[in-house]
């Protein structure tokens, strides 16, 4: 009895320490595996910012270049010469043009952009800033272009209190009592958070529109009513107390007709509201 005891005994001894071994097995292959992974990564990584910072040829800028054309024909002979430089010595150029001299990698959209942005007639728009409604109404003050349907006051005001789609709804409004001067504001945006918005001929933005790159996109309302599902004006005051009142914007997120759910679009907390549609008008 004794003896099997002893034999048992021997077996779990020779079993612990078999585990211990397939344990410190299991960790080296660990160790090695997380080893190569943190290699490849790293080569994968090297690899993609290798990609990144490979730069584009300056050759293969047509649609930019078109853009350019069209949004300032009278600069056109001066963006060809600073494209020039640029790619001549891009440090130099940063410095002579933009004034930058912190900057090692930029990209040549990155650098008309902000070219763009400092000598051309335009709105320059950074993200979630206010002074927006201002900034539209010299454009179209410096083109003697007076909308007086348009209550700057009241927009301007909704600034500080309105979710930053204020800007999609001020654009809109904008656009709709531009038809008759066939005139329209619109963005260029290149992905860094902010916009540089345009006043320009219609017949010219359409053809800035029709330009397909991958280089900017061109922020309007065809753009913008991609992120809502409609945007109204109350346009006559509710007839119970609500935190909403004439001159007011809502989302609509439930109904169609008669009395509508609808979303306020403040900072601080947005409610939703039951009321009749026929206080409503659609900006988008």
């Amino acid at each position: 009895m004794f003896k099997k005891i002893s034999g048992k005994d021997t077996s779990l001894d020779e079993s612990a320490e078999i585990n211990e071994k397939l344990k410190e097995l299991a960790e080296e292959n660990n160790e090695r595996l997380f080893e190569d992974s943190e290699g490849l990564y790293e080569r994968i990584q090297n690899d993609l910012d290798y990609m990144l910072a490979k730069e584009i040829g300056a050759d293969e800028y047509g649609e930019l270049d078109s853009m350019i054309q069209i949004l300032i024909p009278e600069g056109y002979k001066i963006y060809e010469k600073i494209k020039e430089e640029f790619f001549s010595n891009k440090k130099e150029a940063m410095e002579k043009v933009l004034g930058i001299t912190d900057v090692e990698n930029m990209t040549f959209t990155e650098f008309i952009y902000f070219y763009l942005q400092k000598n051309t007639d335009s709105y320059y728009y950074e993200n979630l800033a206010t002074g927006y409604v201002k900034g539209f109404k010299k454009l179209l003050d410096d083109e003697g272009i007076n909308l007086e349907n348009i209550n700057w006051e009241s927009l301007e005001g909704k600034e500080e209190s309105y979710e930053e789609l204020l800007i999609d709804i001020v654009l809109s409004l904008i656009n709709k009592a531009l038809k008759n001067e066939k005139k329209t504001l619109f963005g260029i945006d290149i992905g860094m958070g902010s916009k540089i918005f345009f006043l320009r001929d219609t017949e010219d933005y359409k053809k800035i529109k029709e330009i397909e790159t991958d280089f900017y996109y061109v922020y309007d309302i065809e753009y913008v009513k991609g992120f809502y599902t409609s945007i109204y004006e109350i346009i006559v005051a509710p007839f119970k107390e609500l935190e909403v009142s004439k001159g007011d914007f809502v989302e609509l997120a439930e109904g169609e007709t008669g009395i509508v759910k609808v979303k306020t679009l403040f900072k601080a907390e947005n409610k939703e509201y039951d009321i009749n549609k026929n206080i409503l008008k659609q900006v988008f």
